[in-house]
């Protein structure tokens, strides 16, 4: 996961000093399935996707107006 900025898209158009700031984020990978938020969690994270895909499901009763 070296270098993980110049392979992901869209990064190029960013200043330098933006491009500085995210070259010091630690890529992780997470496994098909993990779950990394629920719904009412504190932000605690960025989450930045170079390769692959998140889905989001939020499921439960739709509230009345």
């Amino acid at each position: 996961m070296s270098d993980w900025l110049s392979r992901a898209e869209g990064f190029d158009v960013l200043d330098e000093p933006a491009r500085k700031a995210l070259r010091g984020l630690t890529p992780v990978s997470v496994p098909k399935g993990q779950v990394l938020f629920h719904p009412g969690d504190p932000v605690s994270a960025f989450v930045v996707v170079p390769d692959g895909r998140v889905d989001v499901f939020l499921t439960g009763a739709a509230e009345a107006d």
